[in-house]
């Protein structure tokens, strides 16, 4: 029984099945390959990536992934996804750039934060008065660059950073008395999510320089100076400090010039408009002599036809 031979059909059927087994086999090599194709490009995307970047500047990359993956793990995380990705893209645009390999500026990140950077506008216009005043505090202080601080909010990029000059205190160039920029493109209505960060510091430094900014070299003598208490948070980056980057806007120094640098006054709303429109000396003089004499008390019921004012007249 073993010693015979299978019947034809049998033997036909087992030939047909080995043939489709075998066509079969370099289908599934091919998605095989496919398969591992697929697993080797983020590698390669990473690569292309990271093309450009100095060691230093990858190693710091890596240490603020490093940073996320452990304050997502001890459920600290800060900021949204949107903004962190969108910053950490803006990081890798800038340690790529020429203008940053060029030494026109740099970037340091404050406790690795990616929200919170410094950046020194190491470079500005030659033929400016600003240069010239960055050479001599290079000479009495040893520094001869301009210290911006960025913040950003988890809704960036949608709405802007906010922005200030930590030192040296500067005049003009749209500078505002506690450092704060006033320029259109920091405000909301000015702001586009499109604008990179390197656009925004070039900006500005080409800003300072067209503002006709200028070290107050007596004033650095107190160091850097802290952000403006009176700037709430929530104002910061919207533009509500700002309200009319256009014309020049008074900075540090200069005397003011409206009755909001009148410090420790306070007009109530429906007094707003008066008080706006009448000269600062007048009104000062009325609350001095409004407060230095004694005033009756307030009547309880409303007033008699002989106790209100006469209509004014126009």
């Amino acid at each position: 029984m073993l010693d015979q031979p299978l019947p034809a059909e049998q033997s036909t059927q087992e030939e047909v099945s080995s043939e489709e087994e075998d066509e079969e086999m370099p289908e599934d090599t091919e998605e095989l390959d496919h398969y591992e194709m697929k697993e080797e490009e983020p590698v390669e995307g990473k690569k292309a990536e990271d093309d450009g970047i100095g060691k230093e500047n990858l190693a710091i990359l890596e240490k603020i992934k490093k940073n996320q993956r452990q304050d997502y793990l001890n459920g600290a995380v800060s900021g949204s996804v949107q903004a962190t990705d969108r910053l950490m893209k803006e990081l890798r645009d800038i340690y790529r750039s020429a203008s940053f390999k060029g030494g026109n500026y740099a970037v340091e990140l404050m406790n690795d934060s990616l929200y919170d950077w410094n950046v020194k506008l190491l470079k500005v216009d030659e033929d400016s008065a600003l240069h010239s005043d960055l050479q001599i505090l290079k000479e009495k202080e040893g520094a001869d660059f301009i210290l911006l601080n960025f913040t950003f909010k988890d809704n960036f990029p949608f709405d802007p950073p906010f922005v200030r000059v930590v030192s040296p205190v500067l005049s003009g160039g749209y500078v505002l008395g506690g450092g704060a920029i006033c320029m259109e493109l920091l405000t909301k209505q000015g702001w586009s999510s499109a604008y990179s960060v390197e656009s925004v510091i070039m900006q500005i430094s080409a800003t300072l320089v067209k503002g006709k900014a200028r070290v107050q070299f007596g004033a650095n003598k107190a160091g850097t100076r802290p952000p403006r208490k009176t700037a709430s948070r929530g104002a910061q980056g919207t533009g509500s400090h700002c309200p009319h980057p256009h014309p020049p806007i008074p900075t540090q120094g200069h005397p003011p010039s409206s009755l909001d640098a009148v410090e420790g006054q306070f007009f109530p709303p429906f007094l707003d408009s008066f008080a706006r429109a009448a000269p600062i000396a007048s009104w000062v003089g009325l609350l001095i002599n409004f407060s230095s004499r004694e005033q009756p008390p307030l009547p309880l019921g409303p007033l008699l036809a002989s106790d209100r004012l006469p209509p004014r007249s126009y």
